[in-house]
């Protein structure tokens, strides 16, 4: 977008929304942070140009349909999910009213580390975050339909949310025979491709393609659009990975060509994820804490005089192909038994509103 299409700091959107500086870019919108003078509130405003999108695919009525995604994304109250407050308009410009978060997306946060890529454990708990949010919306009839690294937001490096649900047409382009994709084509699947309606399946797809490529450096199939279409409608998914194999396994699944062989839904995929976690080792300082992890605590000393404490004995079940360094199959372990149960155990969903 040009500068004579984008906004100054400083200019104030319909005697409300004082713009301040922007923080986020894309080919047809930019992200302020601003000011709601109305509420004295802190909030990011997404402006989005419609004449610049027209001029790329040229779709009729895409105003109407931005504004139908937004009021369906307005539904969405997760911890996972960036919050949409409005969607307004302020000639020439359409545009969202959202949370502020102070943070990175995860494209920007892999780019800026020495390997370009982030560590198994770690993209399992972005897997299992991004899960929980998927399956929400999910079960409220919203199809995110452009998940990709640039839409997965880390909060302070403590949160992880996902932002622009349904805004697919925010990144809209036209392929070399004019054909518009709505989408982002690095991680789109199939059917999406083709120009059917997105469904929880496509998204799983998008996922499992947004977190092979922070895995690997690189898109499964490639970052040039037409080898990447072409990639996702007729290529095979890659044999050879970076990553522990039973890992590259679920990317795999969920990647499948037809719908009906991905996972059956957001919770299934997440059941996978929860079990390799659990085995998968990792020594890096964690990239954020996930919402479902328990908080930290100060343990508290034992009373020598106290009784012993019970133990119970568990047989573990075999380990994956992926785990570095898992227990022998069927060894046995002594596990103390805790006086009340922990909350916040890995991969359960936590509650629908705010933390």
């Amino acid at each position: 977008m040009t500068q004579a299409h984008l906004p100054e700091a400083g200019v104030v959107l319909n005697n409300r929304y004082l713009l301040q500086e922007v923080i986020g870019e894309g080919a047809t919108s930019y992200v302020y942070k601003a000011l709601d003078q109305l509420l004295e509130q802190r909030v990011a405003i997404k402006v989005i140009s419609l004449e610049e999108i027209g001029k790329e695919v040229g779709v009729e009525g895409l105003g109407q349909m931005l504004r139908k995604e937004a009021v369906a994304s307005m539904r969405l109250s997760h911890p996972n999910i960036l919050r949409v407050y409005n969607y307004e308009r302020h000639e020439p410009w359409e545009f969202l009213v959202m949370e502020l978060i102070e943070g990175e997306h995860l494209g920007r946060i892999v780019r800026q580390r020495s390997d370009r890529r982030i560590p198994p454990r770690q993209l399992v708990k972005i897997m299992l975050d991004s899960l929980n949010a998927l399956s929400y919306a999910h079960g409220l009839g919203v199809i995110h339909n452009d998940l990709k690294p640039s839409n997965i937001m880390i909060h302070q490096k403590a949160h992880l949310k996902i932002c622009d649900f349904g805004l697919a047409q925010i990144s809209a382009q036209k392929t070399e025979q004019g054909a518009v994709i709505a989408g982002t084509p690095p991680f789109m699947c199939p059917e999406r491709i083709m120009g059917e309606e997105g469904t929880p399946a496509s998204d799983i797809y998008s996922l499992a393609a947004t977190l092979y490529t922070l895995g690997h450096g690189e898109p499964p199939f490639g970052r040039e659009m037409n080898k990447a279409l072409k990639g996702h409608l007729r290529k095979p998914f890659p044999e050879r990975s970076k990553l522990p194999r039973a890992l590259h396994a679920i990317f795999g699944r969920a990647m499948e060509k037809r719908p009906e062989d991905r996972y059956p839904s957001a919770e299934a995929m997440a059941a996978e994820a929860r079990v390799l976690y659990g085995i998968l080792q990792g020594d890096e300082p964690p990239l954020y804490s996930p919402s479902w992890a328990p908080a930290p605590s100060t343990p508290t000393p034992r009373d020598p005089s106290a009784p012993p404490r019970r133990t119970r004995t568990v047989t573990l079940p075999p380990p994956i192909d992926a785990a570095p360094s898992g227990p022998a199959s069927g060894e046995i372990r002594r596990v103390p038994v805790p006086s009340s149960s922990p909350l916040g155990v890995p991969g359960q969903p936590p509650g629908r509103g705010e933390e």
